[in-house]
């Protein structure tokens, strides 16, 4: 790990993969359509990871905010911003 660099935030396989979609620019409706979660699911995945990076002292406040700290931790590749939806 290289000086200043934070450990990777962990968080179940359901919320990362959940958090990552958001993040990657699809809606709460896409998502759900998807992984067939309500959609109070995924905004309630996507307010946990929030808190874990708030909790890190690494907050993710924004979208952007939020796929920055996923690309950092390597759970969002950095290539994705060709993949975004509109």
């Amino acid at each position: 790990m290289q000086p200043g660099a934070h450990p990777p935030i962990q968080m179940p396989p359901r919320e990362r993969v959940v958090t990552c979609l958001y993040a990657d620019g699809q809606s709460a409706a896409e998502i759900s359509a998807q992984t067939r979660l309500a959609p109070s699911t995924i905004y309630s995945y996507v307010a946990h990871a929030r808190r874990r990076y708030l909790l890190a002292g690494r907050a993710a406040r924004s979208k952007l905010d939020l796929r920055a700290r996923l690309m950092e931790d390597g759970h969002l590749p950095p290539d994705t911003a060709a993949r975004s939806h509109p």
